[in-house]
C-alpha cells in the first residue's frame, strides 16, 4: 500500500479537535466527529491491506490479529497502567470501582457497551472517567473482529457482490442511527451497529481506489475538509448524534480520501509537516488525552481553568510523542521488534489482558478500597444517597410505564402527585414518607432528561410522558393536589415561563398546586469534596452564596410574576441555605446526591415544608 502524507494530516484533524473538545473549549462545540473522521480512515486502510493480501491469496487471520495487536495493545496497556496510581489517589470508592469494571471491559474491547450502561457521553460525570474514550476503541475491534472474517468468507462469490454487500450493509447501519438516536440515544452513540456505516465508508473507498489510480481534485477534497470543519464547529452536545448529521464528517473524509491524492489542495496542506507530525503519534494522543483532563477534573474543586486544560493538551502530546518513540514503533517492528514473533505477541497479549482483568476484578471485590477515606468521609458519603424506589419507580428511556402503572407509595389511593423531571425523584419518596403517619398516599410521576416545557414539542419521548400523565392528573377525582418539582434553570426562560405556565393550569382545573423551586446546584458533585485528597473536616460546606443563586434564578423569579395567586411556593433553597449561605453538606448529612439532584436527608427537609404548606 502506497503511503499517502495527507492522511496521517487528516489524522491530525481529527485528533486536535477531540482533545479541544474534551478540554471545554467552547467553539469547538462538535469537536467529537474527530472520532467519526478517525472511523473513516481505520475502514479505509485495513480494508486496503485486507483487498491486496485477498487478492494475491495471501489473506491470514492470524497475520491479522497479529498487526491489530502490535498496533493497539502496547500504548493502551501502558496508558491504563498509567492511570492506576491516580484513580487509587483521587478517586472515591465507587468511582474507584467503576474504574475498575473499566479496566476489565477496555482489555476485553467491551468499554463501548459498559459506558453505555452507566453515563451518556455529554453527562457531567462521563468527564470524570478516564477511559471514557476508550468505546470507540473497542467499536472499531468490534467491526474488526467480524469484518476480515466477512471478507474472507465472502470473496468467493466475486469481489462486486462483497462491494455491494457492504454497501447494503452500510445503508442498514445508516438506517439504525437514525432510528436510535430517536428510540435510544445512548446506545445509538455508544454500540457498533450504528457505527459500523462508517467503518464501512472507509471500507467503500478502499474498494473503489484499489483498481485506480489515485485521482486528484482540488475541489472535491476541499469539500470534504469543509464539511468535516462544519461538524466540528457547528455540531454540539444537543444535535442528534450519529445520525444523517454524522454524514458531514463521513461524507467529508471520504472525499479527501478518494480526491485529496498528491498535488491536490488539500494533500498540500494535510502534508504540512506539523499536520503529519502530529498525524504520525494521533493514536497515543488519543490515548493520553482524556486521562489527563479526567484526573484534572478529579483534583481540582472547581472546574480547571481552560488555560489548565490547555496545558494539558500539550502535555498529551508530548507524552503521545514518548510512547509512540519508545513503546508504539518499537512494538511494530516485526522481526525487528521487542515481540519478534506472533507467539511472542499474543503471549504477552494474554499476560497483559490477565493482569489487566486481574487488577480489575480486585477493584470491583473491594468495592473500590472504601478503607482510603477517613471513618467521617465515609459516614458522610453514605448519605448521599438516592431514593431506593428510583429505578422502580422513575420513568426513563429504560424504564417505560403508563400513567396508571406509576408507582402509589405506601397504599392503592393516592390523594396527592409529584409530578416532575428528575429532580421530583427523592422528593417524591421523602414527601411520600412524611404523611405516611397520616394516612395520605403520594403518587410519582417523573421524567429523565426533559426539560419543563410543555406547550412546545421537544421530543416525542418528553412529549407522550407529560401529555398522558397531564391527561391523567386532570381525570384524577382522587389525587385534588399536584406537586410540581422540575430542574429549571439550565433550560433559561423558555422553561421558567413553561413551568409556571403548568402551575397555572393546573390550578386552573381545580387541583391544589404546589410548586417547589429549585434547589441550588453545585459546581461540582458533593462527593468531590470528600474525595481522598480533601481536608477532613466536612460536617458543614459552604458552598455558595444565597445572592448568587437568587442571580441564577432570575428568569424564574420574572416568570413567577404571572403565578396564579392560588399557587402555593415551596422555595428548596430556603431548606438548603441558612441566612445568606447555602451549604452542601450541613450537620454530617450530604444534602444533595450528585452536583444538583437532592440526596434523600436533602429532600427531607423540603419535603418537611411542603407537608406544612398542604390543606
Amino acid at each position: 500500500m502506497i503511503y499517502r502524507r495527507e492522511i496521517d494530516g487528516l489524522r491530525a484533524v481529527a485528533v486536535i479537535p477531540v482533545m479541544l473538545f474534551h478540554a471545554g473549549v467552547a467553539v469547538f462545540s462538535g469537536g467529537y466527529v474527530g472520532v467519526d473522521v478517525f472511523f473513516v480512515i481505520s475502514g479505509y486502510l485495513i480494508t486496503s491491506i485486507l483487498i491486496a493480501e485477498l487478492e494475491k491469496g495471501d489473506f491470514s487471520i492470524a497475520r491479522f490479529y497479529e498487526r491489530r495487536a502490535r498496533r493497539i495493545l502496547p500504548a493502551l496497556v501502558f496508558v491504563m497502567l498509567c492511570c492506576i496510581p491516580f484513580a487509587w489517589r483521587w478517586m472515591l470508592p465507587l468511582e474507584l470501582k467503576d474504574f475498575s469494571k473499566s479496566l476489565v471491559a477496555v482489555t476485553w474491547f467491551a468499554s463501548n457497551i459498559l459506558f453505555w450502561r452507566e453515563d451518556g457521553y455529554f453527562a457531567p460525570a462521563a468527564e470524570l472517567k478516564p477511559l471514557l474514550h476508550t468505546w470507540s476503541l473497542a467499536v472499531e475491534e468490534q467491526y474488526y473482529l467480524l469484518f476480515p472474517l466477512f471478507l474472507a468468507l465472502f470473496w468467493r462469490f466475486g469481489r462486486n457482490r462483497v462491494v455491494w454487500s457492504i454497501a447494503g450493509l452500510a445503508v442498514i447501519s445508516l438506517l439504525v442511527s437514525e432510528w436510535g438516536w430517536r428510540h435510544n440515544p445512548s446506545a445509538n452513540f455508544y454500540l457498533a451497529p450504528s457505527r459500523a456505516w462508517e467503518l464501512f465508508a472507509g471500507s467503500l473507498c478502499a474498494f473503489w481506489l484499489s483498481r485506480r489510480e489515485q485521482p486528484t481534485n482540488s475541489a472535491a477534497s476541499l469539500a470534504g475538509l469543509a464539511l468535516i470543519v462544519f461538524g466540528i464547529f457547528r455540531y454540539d452536545d444537543a444535535t442528534p448524534f450519529p445520525s444523517l448529521y454524522a454524514l458531514a464528517p463521513v461524507l467529508g473524509t471520504a472525499l479527501i480520501i478518494l480526491f485529496g491524492g498528491a498535488g491536490s489542495l488539500t494533500a498540500r496542506l494535510l502534508g504540512l509537516p506539523v499536520f503529519v507530525g502530529i498525524g504520525l503519534i494521533s493514536y497515543s494522543a488519543y490515548l493520553w488525552h482524556q486521562p489527563l483532563f479526567a484526573f484534572a477534573r478529579l483534583r481540582s474543586i472547581g472546574e480547571p481553568s481552560l488555560a489548565l486544560m490547555l496545558g494539558l493538551a500539550g502535555l498529551a502530546l508530548l507524552l503521545a510523542w514518548f510512547s509512540w518513540r519508545f513503546i508504539e514503533r518499537p512494538f511494530r517492528k516485526g522481526r525487528d521488534s521487542v515481540l519478534p514473533t506472533r507467539r511472542a505477541v499474543f503471549m504477552a497479549s494474554g499476560a497483559a489482558a490477565a493482569l489487566m482483568t486481574s487488577l480489575g476484578v480486585i477493584g470491583m471485590a473491594q468495592d473500590g478500597f472504601p478503607t482510603r477515606l477517613s471513618a467521617d468521609k465515609r459516614r458522610i458519603a453514605a448519605t448521599a444517597i438516592a431514593s431506593p424506589m428510583r429505578d422502580k419507580c422513575h420513568f426513563d428511556l429504560k424504564s417505560r410505564f403508563s400513567a396508571a402503572e406509576s408507582c402509589v407509595y405506601f397504599g392503592k389511593t393516592p390523594t396527592i402527585a409529584v409530578y416532575g423531571n428528575s429532580h421530583g425523584v427523592e422528593l417524591a419518596y421523602a414527601l411520600a414518607t412524611a404523611l405516611r403517619p397520616s394516612g395520605r398516599l403520594v403518587a410519582h410521576f417523573t421524567v429523565s432528561q426533559c426539560q419543563p416545557i410543555f406547550t412546545t414539542f421537544v421530543s416525542r419521548y418528553c412529549n407522550d410522558f407529560y401529555q398522558s400523565r397531564l391527561e391523567y392528573l386532570t381525570g384524577s377525582a382522587t389525587i385534588t393536589t399536584v406537586v410540581l418539582a422540575f430542574r429549571y434553570e439550565n433550560g433559561g426562560s423558555q422553561s421558567a415561563r413553561a413551568l409556571v405556565g403548568m402551575a397555572n393550569l393546573l390550578a386552573a382545573s381545580g387541583k391544589t398546586v404546589v410548586l417547589v423551586l429549585q434547589a441550588p446546584t453545585l459546581e461540582r458533585p458533593v462527593l468531590h469534596y470528600l474525595r481522598p485528597w480533601a481536608a477532613d473536616d466536612r460536617e458543614n460546606l459552604l458552598f455558595e452564596r444565597r445572592q448568587a443563586w437568587q442571580d441564577k434564578s432570575r428568569d424564574m423569579t420574572a416568570a413567577m410574576s404571572r403565578l396564579d395567586p392560588n399557587v402555593r411556593v415551596v422555595d428548596a433553597a430556603d431548606a438548603f441555605c441558612e441566612g445568606a449561605s447555602c451549604y452542601a453538606i450541613r450537620d454530617g448529612n450530604a444534602l444533595y446526591f450528585d452536583d444538583n439532584h437532592m440526596s434523600l436527608k436533602g429532600a427531607e427537609r423540603v419535603a418537611a415544608v411542603i407537608a406544612r404548606t398542604l390543606p
